[in-house]
């Protein structure tokens, strides 16, 4: 994969969009799953945070501070909703590829986004890929619910299947 810019300064390959409201008990493990991706390529973050009026922007700001050539935060001071959020944030990214990740999910494979890109950069018939989840509750134990009410399992969609 080569992803390099001219001047010499590395491409974004990725945007891993990033959608909180009021997670502070979730958005940190969030964060550092995306963080601890082992990519040979540029990723950056963008967080969007709807108004949370817990902690949320605290610790964001916080890892934004660690992270500043990461993560980038749109801390919004009224409450747009999820789509406007999301939105917004699509308009703002700079990678070749879009990820997302909500605030209160979590990444588990440090090899994600080397996985996906790779499939992607090698297959370019696809659009998109996904993988496996995992339901857990607050104390990040299995639900038991193994399928999403909205999740489609099929190995390889169309635009058909997109409602």
């Amino acid at each position: 994969m080569q992803h390099r810019l001219a001047a010499g300064k590395e491409k974004i390959v990725v945007s891993v969009i990033v959608l909180t409201y009021n997670h502070e008990a979730y958005v940190r493990q969030a964060l550092d799953g995306i963080l601890c991706q082992k990519v040979p390529f540029r990723y950056e973050i963008l967080v969007g945070d709807d108004a949370s009026d817990d902690e949320t922007p605290a610790i964001l700001q916080q890892y934004q501070a660690l992270h500043p050539e990461t993560i980038r935060l749109f801390l919004r001071k009224e409450n747009v909703g999820p789509t406007r959020n999301a939105y917004e944030l699509f308009t703002q990214a700079r990678g070749d590829y879009i990820a997302s990740c909500e605030g209160d999910d979590y990444w588990t494979d440090e090899n994600k986004l080397r996985l996906q890109i790779g499939f992607l950069e090698a297959h370019p018939e696809y659009i998109g890929c996904s993988h496996p989840c995992l339901s857990v509750d607050e104390r990040g134990q299995p639900t038991g619910k193994e399928k999403l009410d909205w999740e489609c399992t099929k190995e390889t969609m169309t635009l058909k299947d997109f409602k």
